[in-house]
């Protein structure tokens, strides 16, 4: 029998894993063999609610929030301790269709390269509009979900391989997460499911989505403070890590025409007095990387994911997408020079890459 294993991690969620509990149990309790519940030091009654509504769980609490890589690895390494052979990793704002989880099981196994698997995620409570089917990988490290809040008539979604999946709601496959590593827990948060798929793909693996399997996730577009320094400096350790050599030097002028603009950006903000994308946390988020520890482990992860290459690198920026296309961060600037200009340097760039 396939053994499959569900996992969330929670922090102050009561509210939602409420609601996340009870969707769960209209589902076929048969496709998953256990619900494991990592808590991040909640100061709510999460916990209390997970031990009332669902007594058969396995928790794991943390007494602090130890960052939502580290919590989900833990989530995965009782997988490995327990023998199972694939991870559902899902937010505690999702909730499920009753039948999310046999297709993308099945998906898995017609192909063992395959080493993550995304269901169509909706939004919640505005169902007919798409979170994500399959996430975008920019040149320059942004990550965005494809179809935002278009219904399915407007955005055609197939099953299909993707640059990356978003860790909302994704199927792991257990041996290539033994092959190539967990998510990075240095990055606490954000674009660890980015890293990971990146990694993945390096390895020769397959990530997809499969619009057959269908969630709900209660999605809202952050802009804190602390998101930003998070996305931005984890944005720069991915690239660093992952990139061959060749392309690091192939589009370091694209990434650093988009450092400049960002920077420029979070100036204006804090100028304007938004607070959210603000100078002093993207100034934060380079000053990061004035440290001996930080470019040790850098490098040390760097040379283990060189080594672990299998497919060429053209083949990995072929899933590249040039250009954003984001509502909540759409823009006249964005639009009408950053897209345009990107897309050009792109379409030579990848011509380059494809000669190493």
């Amino acid at each position: 029998m396939i053994r499959t294993a569900l996992v969330v991690v929670t922090y102050n969620g009561q509210g939602d894993i409420e609601h996340f509990l009870e969707s769960l149990q209209k589902t076929h309790k048969q496709d998953y063999r256990i619900l494991i519940v990592v808590d991040n030091g909640s100061s709510d009654d999460t916990v209390p609610t997970v031990r009332r509504r669902a007594p058969d769980a396995h928790i794991i609490s943390n007494r602090e929030n130890m960052g939502y890589a580290f919590a989900a690895n833990q989530g995965i390494r009782y997988c490995f301790e327990k023998g199972f052979e694939y991870v559902f990793l899902a937010n505690q704002d999702v909730l499920f269709e009753k039948d999310f989880l046999p297709s993308l099981v099945s998906a898995m196994e017609s192909d063992p390269l395959i080493g993550a698997a995304q269901p169509l995620i909706m939004l919640d409570p505005e169902r007919t509009l798409i979170n994500s089917c399959g996430n975008a990988l920019h040149p320059a490290g942004f990550g965005y979900t494809r179809g935002y809040r278009k219904t399915l008539a407007q955005y055609h979604c197939e099953r299909k391989e993707v640059a990356y999946c978003s860790g909302a709601a994704v199927l792991l496959r257990v041996a290539v997460l033994r092959r190539v590593g967990l998510f990075d827990e240095d990055f606490f948060m954000y674009h660890e499911d980015t890293d990971l798929c990146w990694r993945m793909r390096i390895a020769g693996f397959r990530c997809i989505v499969d619009p057959s399997s269908i969630v709900y996730h209660h999605y809202e577009f952050s802009r804190s403070i602390k998101k930003f320094f998070y996305m931005e400096r984890n944005r720069v350790l991915m690239l660093l890590k992952n990139y061959s050599s060749a392309s690091l030097c192939i589009f370091a002028p694209l990434i650093l025409v988009w450092e400049g603009g960002i920077f420029f950006y979070s100036c204006v903000h804090s100028a304007i007095g938004k607070g959210t994308l603000t100078r002093k946390e993207k100034t934060r988020a380079y000053r990061s990387f004035f440290s001996k520890q930080i470019w040790v482990s850098l490098w040390k992860k760097r040379v283990a994911i060189q080594r672990s290459r299998i497919v060429p690198e053209s083949a990995i920026v072929s899933l590249f997408d040039p250009v954003i296309q984001f509502q909540d961060i759409d823009n006249p600037i964005l639009r009408a020079i950053a897209n345009p200009l990107t897309r050009c340097y792109f379409f030579f760039a990848r011509q380059i890459v494809r000669l190493f």
